[in-house]
């Protein structure tokens, strides 16, 4: 990372930030194992192993800002662009015990662009403040997916999407606490195309409104605060992929084109009454995003996992977290439930997955003075449903810590063990269209550390840009 700021006087500063990223290639071998019945009866046992290696590019990020005031308006202006690329190649060595063994190879080329800008001008307005401005972000993707032996469809994808939202939000203090209102617009357009020819029914262009509204106060020592917001939440460019994943010969997985953008209502109330605090939120999910499975074409014993929009996914969630200190003892207990709302019709049987799920978290830090902290961290999560999945075990870790520091906090050791019990892993259940999957997933994740940190000249940094496009760089 390089760059530099400077300010002309206290009102007025620019800036540069560069940030270049070299990254070793990825190995992964991961390995299947599959049995196959048709009608009740055994068909084949499939074992599939497959070698991948991802080479990454250097990747490139440039933001630049301008900070200042004219008069009583604030104005901060931040501007960015990133530049990454990856190449995945993949050997899949698929043995089958009735049918013909298969090796087959296939490649992966994903090339990002992004160029965004943001600008937003502060300034008291009746008593308040109001703050408006305007996002822009305008995004290149290239995604080649190349199967040589055609054993899934070789695709040429590139993505472009340019959204403009300009926003306006007022604030005013009143005698009975801070009030908060804010609307958004957003101006999506999305163009798909397919071997370089524009595919009309894969590309729209969109407008949405989002208000928001807030409300703060306090009564004797207990702060509140009712928010309302509505959001959108963009599928990622992977969710998006035409690109056909290889399971075995009978399961694949792609993402969906035709993807609409959830649109999202959230509302919460959230309290705080000196070392309690707690919230409870209500959300609706128009147009949810959600795994989905459908045969594929031309081939109905081949089930492709997908997404697909389902037009409401309603749920509730609550947490209570209590942080008292007694002497070297600081504790911290969370209890957090979402239930969810969800029935589900599908050709193997209706469920309704409406079970919360409950996570219990304990941390405890003891402070020892002289430079001595050791911490004690557990959590845990129950069964339950989660869109149109089940928990159907248990998960949970245990960490502990110590850490010494020395010479005014500049030199610290810290011995650390991360999942003591060896018992994080996780039982899901998937329900789809014509198919139902079994998924237990397990981290060799019990480890032991030694970290020896040392800080040299210490001082905080006067950059002061904040990026543009963040959520954008998130969906890439």
């Amino acid at each position: 990372m390089i760059g530099a700021n400077y300010a002309f006087n206290e009102n007025h500063s620019i800036g540069f930030r560069y940030n270049f990223t070299l990254r070793p290639d990825r190995i992964e071998t991961p390995w299947s194992s599959s049995d196959i019945t048709a009608n009740g009866h055994y068909f084949d046992h499939m074992e599939n192993i497959v070698e991948g290696r991802t080479a990454y590019r250097p990747a490139h990020i440039v933001n630049a800002y301008y900070r200042g005031k004219i008069g009583d308006a604030e104005i901060n202006f931040n501007t960015d662009y990133l530049s990454n690329d990856s190449h995945e190649h993949s050997l899949f060595n698929e043995q089958s015990d009735s049918q013909e063994s298969r090796i087959f190879t296939s490649e992966n080329i994903v090339k990002n662009q992004l160029f965004a800008s943001k600008l937003t001008v502060d300034h008291p307005l009746f008593g308040g403040n109001l703050t408006a401005g305007a996002e822009y972000t305008n995004t290149h993707r290239n995604d080649d997916y190349i199967q040589p032996e055609n054993y899934v469809p070789t695709s040429f994808a590139k993505l472009e999407e340019s959204n403009i939202a300009p926003f306006l939000e007022y604030s005013l203090e009143t005698p009975l606490g801070q009030l908060s209102a804010g609307l958004r617009y957003e101006w999506v357009k999305f163009d798909y195309f397919e071997n370089d020819l524009h595919i009309d029914e894969q590309s729209r262009s969109f407008g949405n409104l989002f208000p928001s509204f807030s409300f703060a106060t306090q009564i004797d020592q207990v702060q509140l605060q009712l928010s309302y917001a509505a959001k959108t939440r963009r599928p990622t460019y992977n969710q998006l992929s035409n690109n056909m994943g290889y399971g075995n010969r009978f399961l694949m997985q792609t993402g969906n084109p035709y993807l609409k953008h959830e649109y999202v209502h959230d509302l919460t109330l959230a309290g705080l009454w000196k070392f309690l605090q707690c919230s409870i939120s209500y959300n609706d999910r128009k147009d949810a995003i959600i795994m989905w499975s459908k045969p594929l074409e031309g081939h109905s014993s081949v089930t492709v996992i997908t997404q697909t929009n389902i037009p409401s996914l309603k749920s509730v969630s609550a947490m209570v977290a209590v942080a008292p200190k007694f002497g070297i003892w600081s504790p911290q207990l969370t209890v957090a439930m979402e239930k969810q709302w969800f029935s589900l019709h599908t050709s193997m049987g209706d469920y309704d997955l409406i079970r919360p799920i409950f996570q219990f978290s304990l941390d405890n830090s003891f402070e020892f003075g002289h430079g001595w902290v050791a911490s004690i961290d557990g959590w845990l999560t129950t069964i339950g449903d989660q869109e149109n999945g089940s928990f159907a075990g248990k998960a949970g870790s245990l960490n502990v810590s110590l850490t010494k520091t020395f010479f005014d906090d500049r030199l610290s050791i810290r011995l650390q063990s991360y999942d003591l019990l060896g018992i994080e892993k996780n039982k899901m259940l998937s329900y789809f269209d014509g198919i139902q999957t079994e998924q237990i997933s397990w981290s060799d994740s019990r480890e032991i550390g030694l970290t020896v940190r040392y800080k040299f000249n210490t001082t905080k940094s006067k950059y002061k840009g904040t990026g543009a496009g963040n959520e954008e760089k998130e969906r890439l």
